[in-house]
């Protein structure tokens, strides 16, 4: 790719997102390189029928749960074209903050006279007092507003101060 020229990322997990696709219509109507990333789709049958370079991702989760498979490649590509966005230790670095943070969530195993008690759900036993502050607020958001979208279902969220 020359340098100083433009180029598009055309990145939609399920290759169906319209934003997208205009956009890669539209880049083809001004002769900009393009990648797509994508699980396929509209936009992995357009990559594929024009040979676009493509990185093509696992297909089967909710797009909007597929945001890491959306972005580790995004931030290769650009590194392929000498912009450094993130440095691999930087991205190491937030892979590990992530799994330390997702380890301290994950629920305990109930213990044999909790699994009895049926009247009490075991999802809020076992995530009770761990859904708080500036760091984990953010999380039980985004988990409000996925059961509010995929469940249809109203949900609450809270930050409680430290």
């Amino acid at each position: 790719m020359a340098s100083g020229r433009a180029f598009v990322i055309a990145s939609s997990y399920s290759g169906g997102t319209g934003e997208v696709l205009s956009a890669s219509t539209r880049r083809s109507e001004r002769g900009l390189a393009i990648v797509a990333i994508t699980s396929g789709g509209t936009l992995g049958e357009r990559a594929a029928r024009h040979r676009l370079p493509t990185v093509l991702l696992p297909g089967g989760l909710m797009p909007r749960m597929a945001l890491g498979y959306l972005l580790f490649p995004a931030i290769a590509v650009l590194r392929t074209i000498g912009l450094e966005v993130a440095t691999e230790a930087e991205v190491a670095e937030a892979l590990d903050v992530v799994d330390r943070l997702v380890t301290g969530l994950v629920p305990e195993r109930p213990s044999a006279s909790e699994r009895g008690q049926a009247a009490r759900p075991r999802h809020r036993r076992s995530l009770a007092g761990r859904l708080w502050g500036p760091v984990t607020g953010a999380i039980a958001y985004r988990w409000k507003t996925d059961i509010e979208e995929n469940a249809k279902a109203f949900a609450l969220s809270g930050v409680i101060p430290r």
